[in-house]
């Protein structure tokens, strides 16, 4: 997989999963896209990098229903295969999502800040020349 093929991939998954999330209200401006450097076994740098994208915004504005938006989401990620792991807890969604080709996203709802982080990055591949 090259690199354009992975950022494209974590956009259409975030953004995938964000959408069914807001049930048909807009969506927010993202934080960014990015890469983040690729460490070997010894935890030192690579020459590859994993594209990155995320959004981050309060929700209570725009009239969510904080478990509903992270099923939805979830369900997304879900539906591609992909393996969930759910640590929720009072006030608290966390979700994780991991593809077997090296994805990974996370969504995370604070109902006492406020707050909604979503995102995703891909797996290592070589930085766009």
């Amino acid at each position: 997989m090259d690199y354009d093929e992975a950022s494209d991939t974590v956009v259409r998954l975030v953004n995938e999963a964000l959408d069914a999330g807001l049930d048909d209200k807009e969506r927010p401006e993202p934080l960014g896209f990015g890469s983040d450097p690729c460490t070997d076994d010894l935890v030192g740098p690579t020459t590859q990098v994993s594209p990155d994208f995320s959004y981050s915004f309060p929700y209570a504005t725009l009239g969510i229903d904080s478990e509903t938006f992270a099923e939805n989401a979830t369900e997304t990620w879900r539906a591609k295969g992909m393996a969930i792991t759910v640590l929720d807890s009072p006030r608290l969604f966390e979700r994780f999502a991991v593809s077997d080709d090296g994805f990974r996203f996370s969504l995370t709802i604070n109902e006492e800040t406020d707050h909604i982080s979503i995102g995703g990055s891909g797996p290592c591949v070589d930085p766009p020349e």
